[in-house]
């Protein structure tokens, strides 16, 4: 949030920014090859993968997106 209220970062603010978008992308690529490594390749859905949305968390299954 400093990063992007900033007029002119310096060095050492746009380091820690570019740092913390890495992090968030190694963990959106970490969480990618955990669901892929769960995909069977047969076409079915990824029933019983845990999802996390913000604070809340919730387990995937087609039953809560036909109610």
């Amino acid at each position: 949030m400093n990063f992007s209220k900033n007029k002119k970062p310096g060095n050492k603010l746009v380091r820690k920014a570019i740092r913390k978008q890495l992090g968030y992308l190694g963990r959106n690529i970490r969480h990618t090859h955990d669901m892929l490594d769960q995909y069977q390749g047969d076409g079915s859905p990824l029933v019983g993968f845990p999802v996390s949305m913000g604070k809340t968390s919730t387990t995937f299954s087609p039953a809560s997106f036909i109610n």
